[in-house]
């Protein structure tokens, strides 16, 4: 939820709990990352509520309102996977020259 303005709704402590766990449950449904994302950012500037944030996220909403993606998006192109290789291969190299998983395109990174 990095970089979602939440002022808006101006959501409790819990409140904020709620909206993380709608949007780790969007991302277990298979939605992509960057679809998650970009969702978050556009609902949380129409937002008054958080109950309204929250529900933005349920399967009823992200099925009618976020267009429709594979279960694994495919490979972004900046990272070390190549077209057809397996999701393991989705990596890149993190600042200390660690292999991560690519925020991009592996679809357990959770880049949202």
């Amino acid at each position: 939820m990095d970089g979602v303005d939440l002022r808006r709704c101006d959501p409790s402590p819990k409140q904020r709990s709620e909206i993380v766990n709608a949007v780790a449950s969007a991302l277990a449904r298979g939605v992509a990352a960057p679809v998650v994302a970009d969702h978050a950012r556009r609902k949380a500037t129409e937002a008054e509520t958080c109950k309204y944030l929250v529900r933005a996220f349920s399967a009823e909403h992200l099925a009618v309102n976020v267009p429709a993606v594979p279960a694994f998006a495919s490979e972004c192109g900046l990272c070390d996977a190549r077209p057809g290789d397996p999701i393991g291969m989705r990596q890149t190299t993190d600042a200390a020259g660690r292999s991560v998983k690519c925020l991009r395109c592996h679809p357990h990174a959770g880049g949202a």
